[in-house]
C-alpha cells in the first residue's frame, strides 16, 4: 500500500510518501520534500503549483492521500493562514484519487500506542510522515 501524508503550513505543502509491504516501509520521496506557492495572485504560479502536485501524485500512484485537517476557527498563535486553504483547495483538485482529511488529534492518538518505525530526513516532515504511516495502518 502506498500513502501520501500532507501537512500544510501557510503557503507550503509538506509531502511524505511511503509504501508498506508487510512490516517493511519504503520512503518514496527522499528528494521531494515540499512545494511552496510563491505568489497566490499569479495564475501561472497557481497552474505550476497544481501541476507539480498532481505530477507527484501520479508518479507515486498512491492508494491513499490525506491532508492534516486544520481548524479554521483557531485564534492567536494557533490561527491558520487564509492562504493555506487556497493551497488545500488546489491539492484537492486531484481527480484520480480522493484526498482525505484526518484530524491531528486522531493521528496523535494513534501515536500514543505506536511509534514511527523510520526516521525523517528533516524535522519539518514529521507531521506528514506520521500521517502517511497512520494511513498505511488505519
Amino acid at each position: 500500500m502506498k500513502c501520501i501524508g500532507i501537512e500544510i503550513k501557510n503557503t507550503k505543502a509538506i509531502f511524505f510518501a511511503i509504501e508498506k509491504d508487510g512490516d517493511d516501509y519504503t520512503i518514496l520521496n527522499e528528494n521531494y520534500k515540499y512545494l511552496e506557492l510563491a505568489d497566490d495572485t499569479d495564475n501561472d504560479e497557481i497552474r505550476r503549483f497544481t501541476s507539480a502536485v498532481h505530477s507527484f501524485f501520479d508518479t507515486i500512484s498512491a492508494d491513499r492521500i490525506a491532508i492534516i485537517k486544520r481548524n479554521p476557527n483557531a485564534k492567536g498563535k494557533y490561527a491558520v493562514s487564509c492562504l493555506s486553504f487556497k493551497v488545500e483547495g488546489l491539492i484537492q483538485t486531484y481527480a484520480t484519487r480522493e484526498v482525505e482529511f484526518i484530524t491531528s488529534l486522531k493521528v496523535s492518538g494513534y501515536f500514543k500506542k505506536n511509534t514511527l518505525p523510520f526516521d525523517t530526513k528533516y524535522d519539518y516532515q514529521v507531521g506528514a510522515a506520521n500521517l502517511s504511516y497512520f494511513l498505511c495502518n488505519d
